[in-house]
């Protein structure tokens, strides 16, 4: 069974705006492609069962690991994943029967994708029908990261505190999020609660956001750290998808073991100014 901490995040949000008109960046990114299907996009109040109409929304990010390669490898995105091979195509059914009989089916959540596998599109269509898609390689963010170009990560891989790998996740989470806000702008209502988890993970026990008790509360696995999945209300998702955005400005950044401290660090950065404060908990309110 699935262990899960809560961790409480007290924060002045009243500067934080979901759904803000922001749009993908395709200027450090390969090859930009977007997928949309023809989900509803007028959706009215209440509970909704047409897929763009959730009231969860199940964000699926980064890179999609090559077992070819075998434990340990690091995800390379100059490597072209083929979703042919017997033993990725195997892997492709064994995490998605997972992440839809975990997370996607018992929150009836719609699906948002922002990937570093072009070569997957067709595949993660097939197997999670996404409202959004999208598909780049990250060699150019990759170069500049390694080359210490952004101000919060000048040394790469010290202590882990600033993986490029890390980094590039937290790209994606960012870029998720703004496929995300464009899908509730364009049908009128915000989600209530988000999961950010990847593609290439297994579980074994249901995350259900009605775990989700106090606002800012931030759902993961135990031990507290890793980029499995996180889940939280719609408003805290907005502080969480900043993480790049720490990286690339603030000195000392926490993004490559995202726990307690980490999302400390991601909830004091950027230019909004807010308290916030980070504490390991577990919360007896009703849930949303």
């Amino acid at each position: 069974m699935t262990a899960m901490v809560h961790l409480g995040m007290i924060a002045m949000l009243t500067l934080i705006v979901p759904g803000s008109a922001r749009t993908l960046n395709a200027t450090e990114v390969e090859g930009l492609v977007v997928r949309e299907s023809n989900a509803s996009t007028a959706c009215g109040p209440g509970p909704a069962a047409d897929r763009g109409c959730s009231r969860v929304a199940v964000l699926l990010t980064a890179g999609f690991h090559d077992v070819r390669y075998g434990r340990g490898h690091r995800f390379d995105g100059r490597q072209n994943v083929d979703p042919g091979h017997p033993l990725l195509a195997a892997w492709l059914r064994t995490t998605s029967l997972s992440l839809r009989r975990h997370i996607i089916e018992p929150n009836r959540a719609d699906v948002f994708i922002y990937s570093w596998n072009p070569s997957l599109a067709d595949a993660f269509d097939k197997l999670y029908a996404p409202v959004r898609a999208a598909f780049a390689r990250n060699e150019p963010l990759m170069r500049k990261i390694k080359r210490g170009a952004l101000a919060g990560c000048p040394v790469v891989n010290a202590v882990l505190r600033c993986s490029e790998n890390a980094v590039s996740w937290a790209y994606t989470i960012r870029e998720a999020e703004v496929l995300l806000s464009g899908h509730e702008r364009a049908r009128g209502f915000e989600y209530d609660a988000v999961v950010f988890t990847r593609p290439d993970v297994v579980l074994f026990a249901d995350v259900d956001a009605r775990e989700l008790r106090a606002p800012h509360d931030v759902v993961m696995p135990t031990p507290n750290r890793g980029d499995h999945f996180f889940m939280m209300h719609r408003r805290t998702a907005s502080v969480f998808a900043t993480a790049f955005d720490v990286a690339a400005t603030e000195p000392g950044c926490a993004v490559g073991c995202l726990d307690a401290a980490g999302l400390e660090a991601i909830g004091r950065g950027e230019e909004r100014e807010r308290e916030i404060e980070v504490l390991s908990r577990k919360a007896k309110a009703p849930p949303f």
